[in-house]
């Protein structure tokens, strides 16, 4: 359960290009039965925030189609090319005014347990100055990452594949790191290797070096 002290967002980015998994379109391609962003989204849902953003291309929009009746919002980009920079600013653009945080995820890795959400919201304490909660696996750096409303203002500007990297070296004081045990924190899905293995969250699958790819 999410610290019911504040209200939070969860954005999760779905435009990319999947440059380096050809042919039908990584978030839409099954695994576990389902598509690749239909368990991303299923965790997100099942956490409860008060707003849920998709950001979506052409393509995964067709993903969304299928959660007509949830909360589940989508904001789309016409030109993926812009990169997730844009992306990420396209959907803090489209937090509701009485958010307190947002937490950004990538909507290919649909193993992030519920749990981690929950650790990072009770650790951030904007009126102790944390601001930016961090999550930390084994030594390298998870996802989501967890932003205050302090910092809506810095993440709604960004643009290309710039990403949020310069807000976090910017606001050291005002980060926490939160270790959690989740390897799905570090997992994603890249390539066809990824699918075949079918990590879980204990298990298999590939990591992300520890920047993680939207904080470059």
């Amino acid at each position: 359960m999410l610290n019911p002290a504040h209200r939070f967002a969860v954005i999760v980015l779905a435009a990319g290009l999947s440059t380096r998994l050809p042919g039908e379109p990584k978030l839409l391609k099954p695994w576990r039965g389902r598509p690749l962003m239909a368990h991303s989204l299923d965790t997100v849902l099942g956490v409860s925030p008060a707003q849920i953003i998709t950001v979506v291309n052409e393509t995964t929009a067709s993903m969304c189609d299928t959660l007509d009746g949830t909360s589940v919002e989508r904001v789309p980009i016409d030109d993926p090319s812009q990169g997730m920079g844009a992306s990420l600013a396209a959907g803090i653009r489209a937090l509701r005014s009485d958010i307190d945080a947002v937490f950004i995820a990538l909507a290919d890795m649909p193993c992030i347990s519920a749990d981690t959400y929950a650790r990072l919201s009770r650790t951030f304490n904007p009126g102790a100055g944390i601001t930016i909660v961090r999550p930390r696996f084994n030594g390298q750096w998870g996802h989501p990452v967890l932003f205050g409303r302090i910092h809506f203002g810095e993440l709604s500007k960004l643009s290309g594949d710039t990403g949020a990297r310069s807000i976090l070296d910017k606001h050291t004081a005002r980060m926490v790191v939160q270790d959690v045990d989740d390897p799905g924190s570090l997992i994603d899905f890249d390539c066809e290797a990824d699918f075949q293995n079918q990590p879980g969250r204990e298990s298999g699958g590939r990591v992300e070096e520890p920047e993680g790819r939207y904080l470059p």
